[in-house]
């Protein structure tokens, strides 16, 4: 890889001035760092430059000045320091480096919370108020109709205001007190915006939102719990499994029901590529005494679940309400998660210190979905990014240390079957009917007045047809019912999740563990994260260090998880794992560790299923799932790193990330076996296929930006994926195929995980399977009476087929059109796609404690 990378240390004049100030003037810092936040700081556009932008396409300075960086895998500098001085309030200063970040000075914790409000809100309040309205479910009264499944979905689960403060005020007075000054400075600003035309973002006045409420502290807590729960709370498609099980009996009868259902979705998978390696530790997951001793387990039959008919009714009220939803996430840029982080350290590197990459994918998004910040005073000094509306740094570094955070997939939560009384009020549990905590909530709608923005898209589907919608809100011990509750059948669903009265808690551990400068003292705080969340730490020690965060429950062993639960008591929760005994590796053997949302030990099992993501056509109800498999896109980061090492150096950690970032994990695990058939085959008229094929280096390119892939063998190696996983599951109903893989439109499989990271990842329950059944493991035989290589044969020809029809001849003259990845607008700004697509975070940061402040890096072929 060496030998296919340059290093230009970019030293422009403005960061050898922001160089000397940080010498002359900035506080310590030992540690070398780069970082690139797409497509820039700001999302301030205030009316008079959304006039002007309509003729130059130009939203300001920093609006999109690191989407060039991002597209070139250039990074800009990460150092402490003291820019141009921009804003002063009480006992805090407040200065912006070259990019526009803010560097905020305090002379104690609460005023640097304030200082953090108002600079957050003076480049992101627009973006702040969709937040806030995510959190509360009221987007409907800003941006219409369209809007309201979401507000509603958000009513249902929440925990409401009056739970969220009642944590927040149980909480030390220093905590509440930074929580008032955080919002007093977002508050300080929209006082300012309100009567200065260059501070007040143009979206207000185009929706007509005035004047703008002010910020409270639930506002942050709102959201707070809203992103807890999409990044950290996993294991919502359980009715989709029960409807799976179910429409599959009725196919293939019951005993290949299950074997597909083990097959596709297994709870352990011993084969899945795991982060820390075997001989570091299996960490087996715990189960409980079993709730009952009369069958093995007790959920994994159609009538135990709720019946047939329950069952499909849940599934479809369910899945619609999911699908509506995640296309409004992805119209508002929230629709992604999947991240990859890697660590080596010190003994591995080639300079002694430990390295870090930090890549969180939540999609791209305009703004970022990422704002950065530094912060110094009252305990802090450090510099990272934040989620607009939150009052910490997730993911950064300190003086001494730095750290990164994946979503963990992992289950935290469960669906229970709730027996209902006769009249549907109370539900049966420990022996008892208890009544169903319930109550109304109104959801005010509002026309927009606009179609200007994309969130006002100026269709019917945002005109509000009424002022208002009333939803009843039920809970259980469990948790909140999922779906209404069915009177008929006697049954109900309820969620229970771990994220429940942790929320406050949650965001206070993640908060310390900020400050950490040693592996002890950020393992300490990190336990105090209930959201499920993969960690990984670097420190000036020379230590890195991996942990698999948050609350886990432990089960009765009598219940299989990825089916709904019995809810009346005997087959609750029986405690949680204790973190020591969660996976986690410092400073392992082999000297790295790599995740990708992957399985973060071979012991540690999950069900492994969500309805978190967006659906595939032809059946848009039906939300896929993702699995830990065995063929995982962490590998070749793992792959490099054990090139690399024990010299790894701080330019390797950035070429990593451009190596991996167009491989099609799906040619490099499948294409193998289809050579190998073809060469079985001896069949001299796939010989110009097998050529191209075997010359595509698996990796998905568009070198001389013609708009067009560069290899013949791509296209092939695609259009064969399309017929091979359609032939070979051809045994699965409509509803088991969609929840696996799926299909869109045009053919193309994409990820499960995020619909704008390219389709060449291989990361869901159908592709795990096609791999096991290619190279054993299956219990089920998914290639019928045909032989394997037979199967692949068949495929390929009929590919070729459609494609000569289509493209005519040369073959080798095939090309396929590059994928986009688009900046989905959330206000008034346009940022152009990114092309091709790439499989990588919307943010980048790589860090070497113990270093010399490093200011920029390009990373060239």
């Amino acid at each position: 890889m060496r030998s296919r990378i340059a290093v230009a240390l970019a030293v422009l004049a403005i960061a050898l001035a922001m160089a000397g100030a940080t010498a002359a003037t900035g506080p310590l810092d030992l540690v070398r760092a780069v970082n690139v936040v797409p497509p820039g700081e700001s999302g301030l556009i205030t009316i008079p430059q959304f006039i002007e932008a309509q003729a130059d396409g130009n939203f300001g300075s920093h609006f999109a000045d690191q989407a060039p960086l991002y597209s070139s895998f250039r990074y800009k500098p990460d150092a402490f320091g003291k820019g141009t001085l921009w804003h002063t309030l009480p006992g805090a200063t407040i200065y912006r480096d070259a990019w526009g970040v803010p560097q905020i000075y305090a002379n104690s914790p609460v005023s640097l919370l304030r200082g953090m409000g108002y600079a957050m809100a003076a480049d992101r309040l627009f973006q702040m108020e969709i937040f806030r309205r995510v959190g509360h479910g009221t987007l409907a009264a800003l941006v219409g109709k369209s809007f309201l499944p979401m507000d509603e979905a958000v009513r249902q689960v929440s925990e409401g205001s009056a739970a969220r403060m009642a944590e927040f005020n149980a909480a030390d007075p220093l905590t509440r007190a930074e929580g008032f000054a955080f919002a007093d400075g977002i508050n300080t600003y929209i006082n300012e915006a309100q009567l200065d035309p260059n501070k007040l973002p143009s979206e207000f006045v185009l929706l007509g939102d005035l004047p703008i409420t002010p910020w409270t502290v639930d506002d942050s807590l709102a959201f707070g719990e809203y992103a807890g729960r999409f990044f950290g709370e996993f294991g919502h498609g359980e009715l989709d499994m029960a409807d799976s099980l179910a429409t599959m009996t009725q196919k293939v009868g019951l005993t290949n029901a299950r074997k597909i259902i083990n097959d596709v979705y297994p709870l352990n998978d011993p084969s899945a590529v795991t982060t820390i390696p075997r001989s570091v530790g299996l960490f087996p997951r715990h189960v409980g005494h079993a709730g009952s001793s009369a069958r093995a387990v007790v959920n994994d039959t159609v009538a135990a679940m709720g019946g047939t008919t329950a069952i499909a009714r849940a599934a479809a009220q369910r899945d619609l309400i999911q699908t509506t939803i995640r296309a409004l996430q992805n119209q508002l840029g929230l629709v992604g998660f999947g991240s990859n982080e890697y660590v080596v350290d010190a003994k591995h590197s080639a300079d002694h210190h430990p390295l870090l990459v930090s890549e969180p994918q939540t999609s791209l998004a305009n703004p970022s979905f990422f704002w950065e910040v530094e912060l110094h005073g009252g305990g802090f000094d450090l510099r990272g990014v934040t989620v607009p509306a939150l009052p910490f740094v997730p993911i950064g570094r300190n003086a001494r240390a730095a750290w990164a955070v994946t979503s963990a997939l992992d289950a935290n939560s469960d669906t229970f079957v709730e027996r209902l009384s006769a009249d549907g009020k109370s539900y049966l549990h420990n022996g008892k009917y208890l009544p169903l905590q319930s109550h109304t909530e109104t959801i005010d709608c509002r026309t927009p007045p606009t179609a200007v923005l994309d969130l006002t898209s100026g269709d019917t589907s945002s005109v509000c047809t009424s002022p208002s919608v009333t939803i009843t809100v039920s809970r259980t011990v469990h948790g909140p019912l999922i779906t209404p509750p069915n009177v008929g059948a006697r049954v109900a669903y309820s969620r229970q999740s771990v994220v429940d009265g942790r929320i406050v808690s949650s965001l206070l551990a993640w908060t310390q563990a900020t400050q950490a400068q040693t592996v002890s003292q950020f393992q300490k705080a990190a336990s105090g994260v209930a959201f499920g969340f993969n960690f990984m730490f670097v420190d000036t020690a020379g230590d890195a260090a991996y942990f698999h965060v948050g609350r886990y429950p432990i089960r009765p062993s009598d219940v299989d998880p990825r089916f709904p639960i019995p809810g009346t008591g005997p087959w609750d929760w029986q405690g949680m794992e204790k973190f020591s005994n969660q996976p986690h590796a410092i400073d392992p053997p082999g000297g790295f560790l790599a995740n990708w949302n992957n399985k973060p030990a071979v012991g540690w099992f999950s069900k492994g299923i969500d309805s978190g993501t967006i659906p595939p056509a032809p059946n848009p109800s039906r939300p896929q799932m993702t699995v830990w498999g065995p063929s995982h896109q962490v590998q070749p980061i793992q792959f490099d790193l054990a090139r690399l090492s024990p010299h790894v150096r701080f330019i390797d950690m950035a070429s990593i990330e451009k190596d991996v970032s167009s491989i099609d994990n799906r040619a490099r695990t499948w294409k193998p076996a289809l050579l190998a058939a073809i060469n079985a085959s001896h069949d001299p008229a796939l010989s110009q296929a097998r050529g191209l094929l075997a010359s595509w280096n698996n990796h998905r390119v568009d070198l001389n930006k013609d708009g067009t892939y560069d290899a013949a063998g791509l296209v092939i190696f695609d259009r064969w994926v399309e017929v091979v996983l359609r032939k070979t599951f051809t045994v699965l109903d409509p509803t088991t195929f969609q929840i696996a893989g799926g299909v869109r439109d045009d053919g193309h499989y994409f990820s499960s995980d995020n619909e704008d990271t390219p389709s060449f990842k291989d990361d869901n329950a159908l592709f795990g399977t096609f791999t096991h059944a290619l190279y054993g493991g299956t219990r089920f035989n998914y290639f019928g009476s045909a032989s394997k290589n037979g199967a692949l044969i068949s495929a390929l020809k009929e590919a070729l087929k459609e494609l000569t029809a289509q493209l005519g001849s040369p073959m080798a003259s095939w090309r396929e059109a590059d994928e986009h990845e688009p900046y989905p607008s959330q206000g008034a700004g346009s940022v152009a796609d990114v092309v091709p697509m790439l499989n990588r975070g919307s943010y980048g940061q790589i860090v070497e404690p113990g270093a010399k402040p490093q200011f920029s890096i390009l990373v060239t072929p």
